[in-house]
């Protein structure tokens, strides 16, 4: 119930964002504007993940006059990292069964409630489910490191070439590291070094939200990531090796995590915002056309600023 409470606490606090804004016009926090209003939203397959997308910011999607506004992306590549120890790491389901399942959870999450507005929410939500139509997870119980880059490339690839000016992801705590930890720019670690180092090794708290901008002509090499920030009172404990203490994880996994450093693709100016099942992303950028994941087209300079994702 505390993961269902904290779901409902961030969801709390975007409702009061959007209050503010439908009063006065601006008066919301910029940081999270984007959020109120997303081009699209992203999950993680793994069941709590698409269960904090539903009770956080479900009830905000519902509200939408468009129906494609009300839509939740499910995307294989944002899952958590797959260890011996995490039993919640690991997921065999694919299409709908996938979609029942994390419904039937939810019910349970909230049994014994004579009136509840969770089954009208998820009823008023639409699910693309074309990423894990089929097998989306990888072989054995471990998932190796060069696995994971590919998965990453694969991630990163995704957001850049989005055509939405606003992305939300909801996804986990040792992806997200393994993002920041590769992504985040040699001039915003030196310009917020205890930020940076608790972002790419400490671990964001239950629904925390951070926000990221990136620069989508810099290479991965240099670091996409130009500026990041916690909002909505997010929180980022410094566990020095944080990848390591928030899973239980054997030394095999452990020695692979640490080694996961090097990936490359070219991003485009834009700014995002990550949320895990314990937090979320949120990326604003420049509009760009779509592009197959596996050939990635090159951004157009001349777009305008995007959202976030």
């Amino acid at each position: 119930a505390k993961g269902r409470e904290q779901a409902e606490g961030l969801c709390q606090r975007l409702q009061q964002e959007l209050e503010k804004e439908k009063k006065v016009a601006g008066s919301a926090d910029p940081a999270v504007t984007a959020m109120l209003r997303p081009g699209i939203v992203l999950t993680s397959p793994l069941g709590r993940a698409v269960q904090t997308a539903v009770i956080s910011l479900g009830p905000i999607l519902a509200q939408a006059e468009d129906p494609r506004a009300r839509e939740l992306t499910v995307l294989a590549s944002a899952k958590e990292k797959q260890n011996f120890g995490g039993l919640d790491t690991h997921c065999t389901k694919v299409g709908k069964v996938l979609l029942e399942s994390v419904f039937e959870e939810l019910k349970v999450l909230y049994s014994g409630e004579e009136k509840t507005s969770i089954a009208e929410t998820f009823g008023q939500l639409s699910f693309d489910l074309e990423e894990v139509q089929d097998r989306w997870w990888p072989e054995g119980q471990l998932e190796s490191n060069q696995q994971l880059q590919v998965r990453l490339e694969e991630f990163m690839q995704q957001l850049i070439y989005a055509s939405h000016e606003s992305i939300v992801v909801f996804g986990h705590s040792l992806f997200f590291q393994q993002v920041m930890r590769k992504y985040l720019s040699d001039e915003f670690r030196q310009k917020q070094p205890q930020l940076a180092m608790d972002l790419s090794y400490g671990k964001l708290s239950n629904c925390s939200v951070v926000r990221l901008e990136l620069d989508p002509w810099r290479s991965l090499e240099k670091g996409p990531f130009v500026q990041a920030e916690l909002v909505l009172g997010s929180q980022c404990t410094s566990e020095g090796a944080g990848m390591l203490n928030c899973c239980a994880a054997g030394p095999e996994a452990q020695a692979s995590l640490r080694n996961s450093e090097n990936l490359e693709i070219t991003p485009e100016d834009s700014k995002l915002e990550l949320k895990n099942y314990e937090s979320a992303e949120v990326l604003p950028g420049n509009d760009q056309a779509a592009a197959e994941a596996g050939a990635p087209e090159e951004p157009d300079k001349g777009q305008s600023e995007k959202g976030t994702k």
